[in-house]
C-alpha cells in the first residue's frame, strides 16, 4: 500500500508560502518605518552651512592643517589630485605628497608639472619609517612639498609625512583622491567647536570613476 502525501505536501507548501509572504510584508513594513523615522530626523537637523558661512565663522580661527598624500605608482592621477588639493578653500594648509618608492613616473610627473626643486627642511624622526631620499618644494606654490622615500607601505609613508609636516592637524588621503573645495573647513569645524573632545574626524567617500575632472 502506497501512502498518499499529496494533501500534506500541499498544506506544507501553502503554510510556507504564507510564511514567506508574511516575512516579506514585515520586512517591507520595517523599511518603510525606517524611512519615515529617517525623514523625520533629517527634517529636525539644522541646515548644512554653506562654504561662505563656514569661512566667515571659522576662517580666522581655523588651525593649520597638513594634507598628507601617500603615493605609490600614481602617475596617472597624482598631478590632477594635487591640483584639486591646492585649490581647497582653507586659510592655512600645506600639501605633502609622499612618494613611497614608486616604480613608475609618479615622482617625475610631479617634478615636471610643479617645477619641483630639492630643498632642506629640518624635521624630527618621532615616528619610524624607511629612509627619505629627498625633499622637494615648488616655486609655483609655497603650499606644496614632496617627500621621496624608499618603499615601506602606506603606514610607513604616513609616518614620514607626519614627521615632515609642521601643522598641529594632519589629514591623510590617497594619491588618487579628489576633495570638495570646502572639505578641510568642514573637517576642521569639530576641532574648533569642541577641541577637548574631538580626536579625529572622517568624511564621506564617493566614487569618481567615469567622471570628467578638470583643474582638480
Amino acid at each position: 500500500m502506497i501512502a498518499d502525501w499529496s494533501d500534506e505536501i500541499v498544506l506544507a507548501a501553502t503554510i510556507l508560502s504564507w510564511f514567506i509572504i508574511a516575512a516579506g510584508l514585515a520586512q517591507t513594513t520595517i523599511y518603510l518605518l525606517q524611512l519615515v523615522l529617517a525623514g523625520y530626523a533629517l527634517s529636525k537637523r539644522p541646515p548644512v552651512a554653506r562654504s561662505a558661512l563656514l569661512w566667515q565663522r571659522y576662517g580666522e580661527v581655523a588651525p593649520p592643517i597638513a594634507l598628507l598624500v601617500p603615493a605609490y605608482n600614481e602617475e596617472v592621477n597624482v598631478v590632477e589630485s594635487v591640483h584639486s588639493m591646492l585649490a581647497l578653500e582653507y586659510p592655512n594648509f600645506e600639501v605633502i605628497v609622499v612618494n613611497d618608492g614608486s616604480k613608475d613616473q609618479t615622482l617625475q610627473r610631479l617634478i615636471e608639472d610643479f617645477k619641483l626643486v630639492k630643498f632642506h627642511r629640518p624635521y624630527d624622526e618621532a615616528l619610524a619609517h624607511k629612509p627619505i631620499r629627498g625633499l622637494y618644494s615648488s616655486p609655483m606654490t609655497e603650499r606644496l612639498f614632496v617627500v621621496d622615500k624608499e618603499n615601506g607601505g602606506k603606514a610607513d609613508a604616513q609616518n614620514a609625512g607626519i614627521n615632515v609636516c609642521r601643522a598641529p592637524l594632519f589629514c591623510v588621503i590617497d594619491g588618487d583622491s579628489i576633495l570638495e573645495p570646502d572639505a578641510l573647513m568642514r573637517a576642521a569645524q569639530p576641532f574648533i567647536d569642541d577641541p577637548e573632545r574631538t580626536i579625529a574626524v572622517g568624511g564621506t567617500i564617493r566614487v569618481a570613476n567615469g567622471s570628467k575632472i578638470e583643474a582638480g
